[in-house]
């Protein structure tokens, strides 16, 4: 695969463990300056409103720039972040609003190189071997191993997770400063609203992207104080709110390794499933007080 590759997927895992970590802590913290479920929800709305703000510009930029260096700037941007919570995670809710937005600005910027990157590394007949490895070394990362880790750090030390974060940040990217990768500048400058205008004109990915879209909608709305339904219904402590969390993960890996038996068998399974989330969510409704 070669001396890039293997410092790209080194480097991207590492950080998916510190996002891992972060999801639990986030709002583990946010359960401790507030128990309002207004307030704790603000925080994964400062925290994915990048995403709409600025993804498709992250894009625009990753066709224009240099990937790695891109990637570099990003990940000492959230590892510097990600100290400063550290350091002020008692502050208020308001900053740690500031601070989810201002991180999840920075996120756009990886996710928007990862591809080009993976591209730049390995040749064409390899690259569904690469994205394979990528992908399976970052949900592990991300859902098995960062929550519960994220949770069992925060319930030794509020501010351990963020220091950890940070630290896997900084060694994600003395890795990608190791890359050597010759940047191809592009014959064209694409721009964020071309590529906007060719979805919108583009029927099947056109309804794919509301559909999806509608029901991450449904499911923010849930995950957004899922920790105080943890903490308050379940009993749950920290480490238990990352332990729970990994067991989506489960979930999310079961379903992708039958998704192509279902699919194949029954007709609606799409449907189906878009159905049954919901009414799956509202189970947890009924479930007793711990």
């Amino acid at each position: 695969m070669g001396r890039n590759w293997y410092l790209l997927w080194s480097g991207s895992a590492i950080s998916a463990l510190g996002d891992g970590i972060f999801l639990a802590a986030l709002p583990l913290l946010a359960a401790t300056l507030t128990q309002d479920p207004k307030l704790v929800a603000g925080v994964s709305f400062f925290g994915t409103l990048p995403w709409l703000l600025f993804s498709l510009s992250a894009g625009a930029a990753a066709d224009r720039h240099n990937g790695r260096h891109l990637l570099l700037a990003a990940l000492w941007v959230q590892c510097a972040l990600m100290a400063v919570l550290a350091v002020f995670h008692s502050a208020h809710i308001v900053f740690l609003y500031g601070m989810a937005f201002l991180i999840g600005a920075a996120e756009t910027i990886p996710k928007a190189v990862g591809q080009p990157l993976i591209k730049a590394t390995v040749d064409d007949q390899l690259l569904e071997r690469a994205n394979g490895r990528l992908f399976s070394s970052q949900a592990v990362a991300l859902q098995f191993v960062g929550p519960p880790l994220g949770g069992l750090l925060f319930a030794l030390a509020v501010p351990a997770p963020f220091w950890v974060n940070a630290l896997t940040f900084a060694i994600a990217a003395a890795l990608v400063t190791k890359m050597r990768i010759a940047h191809n500048a592009p014959v064209t400058r694409p721009k964020a609203r071309e590529g906007l205008r060719w979805l919108l004109e583009h029927e099947a990915l056109r309804t794919i992207t509301v559909v999806s879209a509608t029901t991450n909608l449904c499911i923010a709305m849930t995950m957004a104080t899922l920790v105080l339904f943890a903490r308050q219904r379940l009993g749950l402590s920290g480490a238990g709110f990352g332990a729970f969390l990994a067991t989506l993960a489960c979930g999310g890996v079961a379903g992708g390794l039958l998704a192509e038996r279902l699919l194949a068998r029954v007709r609606h399974a799409v449907e189906a499933t878009v159905v049954a989330i919901p009414l799956l969510w509202l189970g947890l409704r009924r479930w007793p007080t711990a």
